[in-house]
């Protein structure tokens, strides 16, 4: 037998090699997320940007965002998808202690309800499964804003310290996260230097008001008035 014909009775005893047109990765492009564990580790781990729109925003700073897929398919391939679901990822700003006035400031000023947005998933919080940080940029018609910046900008928030374990942990293993908390440092630093929002000092107008009575109890209590009286 020739060496062509023993190549060939090789190649044929060797099982056969299904082909996938479309690979793992790019099919996620096409899938929908309703919950946070849904969205595979790999978007937590490289930071993937998705897209969706803003649905909820509640008091204590959940944002409730419906999830869009990359890419849409034709309406004859989403087998067994239904176009009536609601249920939406929830996602909570990363790295973030949000005041209040930073909850107003996104519902009434930059009314981010009903929005699109652009975001990335750091990690799910811990002790809520339900529940995933996140970095999220919404879209307005003359420009996009990032939340978690701009809260700390505007001093509506503050970075998270060393004592939240849960922010060290992640700091120490999520690469995104640690450029993410960079900046808002950054920012926070700014923020605190120019006396805005959480970091709002007393006016001069106020101080000059209260100088007095500060004045007149130190002079009261000094030991020369004691003397002279």
């Amino acid at each position: 037998m020739s060496e062509d014909s023993n190549i060939l009775t090789k190649n044929d005893s060797l099982p056969a090699k299904e082909i996938d047109p479309i690979n793992k990765y790019t099919a996620l492009f096409f899938a929908t997320y309703h919950h946070v564990k849904q969205i595979p580790p790999d978007f937590y781990r490289l930071g993937i940007q998705m897209k969706g729109i803003v649905r909820e925003l509640d008091k204590n700073g959940k944002i409730r965002v419906e999830h869009l897929p990359a890419y849409k398919l034709p309406k004859i391939l989403r087998f067994g998808r239904s176009s009536k679901a609601k249920d939406f990822l929830n996602l909570r700003l990363a790295g973030l202690d949000i005041s209040p006035v930073g909850i107003d400031y996104l519902t009434k000023d930059l009314r981010i309800e009903g929005r699109p947005v652009v975001f990335s998933v750091v990690n799910i919080v811990e002790k809520q499964p339900d529940i995933a940080n996140a970095d999220l940029t919404i879209k307005k018609p003359l420009r996009k804003i990032n939340l978690n910046v701009e809260l700390i900008r505007k001093g509506y928030a503050r970075v998270f310290g060393l004592d939240n374990y849960e922010h060290v942990q992640t700091l120490q293993f999520n690469s995104n996260y640690s450029r993410l908390i960079t900046r808002l440092l950054t920012c926070e630093k700014v923020a605190e230097r120019r006396g805005l929002g959480l970091w709002e000092r007393t006016t001069w107008v106020e101080s000059f008001a209260a100088y007095p009575a500060t004045l007149f109890q130190i002079i009261k209590q000094s030991a020369v008035v004691k003397l002279c009286v």
